[in-house]
């Protein structure tokens, strides 16, 4: 399973793409890129959010402690990028997770 943030704004193009050809873009995008050569996406599922921009409250930490532990019991889940560390990171610093994260489920 792979989660992706594409960012737009509400009701502009890519907001009101369809589904199916939002996936297809996807599925393009990562074989163009060399991610994972061959990829195909069998499923899906688009979710449109209007504000996702990260608001830490005092005890975020604690929470997010919390929540990584609970995940880290599972051998084959992985948590990288924003959504899945909970945590801000920049584009670049996404990028260099996700790779990291190719490299250790290549390399079990």
């Amino acid at each position: 399973m792979l989660c992706l943030e594409i960012f737009c704004s509400y009701n502009d193009n890519i907001w009101n793409t369809q589904d199916q050809l939002i996936l297809k873009q996807v599925e393009d995008g990562l074989n163009k890129l060399n991610f994972c050569k061959g990829i195909k996406v069998l499923d899906g599922i688009i979710k449109r959010f209007t504000y996702v921009y990260p608001l830490y409250q005092v005890d975020y930490k604690e929470c997010q402690d919390k929540v990584l532990a609970y995940f880290s019991k599972f051998r084959n889940v992985y948590l990288t990028g924003r959504s899945g560390s909970h945590s801000y990171l920049d584009m670049e610093e996404c990028i260099i997770k996700g790779k990291e994260t190719i490299s250790l489920i290549l390399n079990k």
